[in-house]
């Protein structure tokens, strides 16, 4: 029995060593998309006076441009969006621990919203940033292993099987969009504005009317604990396709009064203020590119002016 024991422990030894040379050896910490997480927050902690924090998903990673809103309102501005896959319940933690007293969050998120968030995703994000560990949400240390487990195995996987098609992706360049280094100081994804526009456009969910109230009631009491920090949070509908929203319509249209109504905190926007036509986005319905990207950062700054300062 001792020996099996010892045989087996070597084995899982050597599996997790191999495993753990290949993500050495192959590291692409620098390209990977969900790297910028480290990037972002290393930003918001760097902020020593009241900030605006923008919180969501990839429409605002690829849709805002924080220079221009820190120029004209003259705060210190953070893009935390990255992906809405994460969920909500990440989402949000990430941002509460970012916020200080009198700090502003804008809080837009995609449409089809959801609380847990992609298990892969979540454990990317964490994977380069650490202490996202915490908003992953395990169920307990069985379900911690086994996420673990699952995440390490396909990550590896990927690696090998699936590398990074391009060796050294620029900002500057005319092809490269998700990738770490392509991300401007303050969070804003740069890399997509030199591209050609890829069509069709991807990510045109179908999305379903259906009853928001866990989700409003767990972005109500993020609102709660922002206050309790000296903060405060805005509500703000996010761009979409003028295809996806005739799509979606009457869904879309119960979301909406679902928000209007019962989120606790200034809605600072409609949803049709973010509809634009098809030709405003880069690669799928949420992210929008070239002048589209500065009209819409033009109309947040005017809407935080007439709003909430």
């Amino acid at each position: 029995m001792l020996n099996f024991i010892i045989k087996i422990t070597t084995l899982v030894t050597l599996i997790i060593s191999t495993i753990g040379g290949i993500i050495l050896i192959q590291d692409d910490s620098e390209k990977n998309y969900f790297a910028a997480i480290t990037d972002k927050h290393k930003y918001a902690q760097s902020i020593q006076k009241p900030k605006i924090i923008l919180a969501g998903g990839s429409s605002l990673a690829f849709g805002i441009s924080s220079d221009s809103i820190e120029n004209s309102l003259q705060r210190p501005v953070v893009n935390l969006g990255l992906y809405g896959g994460f969920g909500l319940d990440f989402i949000l933690q990430e941002t509460l621990s970012e916020v200080k007293k009198g700090d502003l969050v804008i809080l837009s998120t995609e449409y089809y919203l959801k609380k847990s968030g992609d298990d892969y995703s979540k454990q990317m994000a964490a994977f380069a940033y650490p202490p996202a560990y915490n908003y992953v949400g395990y169920v307990n240390f069985l379900d911690l292993l086994e996420k673990k487990a699952s995440f390490f195995s396909r990550y590896t996987r990927n690696l090998i099987f699936f590398p990074n098609r391009i060796k050294s992706p620029q900002v500057d360049d005319k092809i490269s969009d998700y990738f770490r280094k392509g991300f401007s100081q303050k969070g804003d994804l740069l890399a997509h504005l030199n591209n050609p526009p890829k069509r069709p456009l991807n990510d045109l969910a179908g999305i379903k009317s259906q009853n928001y109230s866990v989700e409003i009631r767990t972005i109500n009491e993020f609102i709660k604990e922002v206050r309790a920090k000296g903060g405060e949070v805005n509500w703000y509908f996010p761009c979409y396709s003028q295809t996806g929203y005739n799509m979606n319509k009457e869904a879309l249209n119960y979301y909406e009064k679902q928000m209007q109504k019962n989120i606790n905190c200034l809605k600072i926007n409609t949803l049709s203020d973010g509809i634009y036509p098809d030709d405003c986005f880069y690669d799928t319905h949420f992210h929008l590119f070239g002048n589209c990207r500065i009209e819409r950062t033009q109309k947040l700054i005017e809407t935080i002016k007439n709003h909430a300062f």
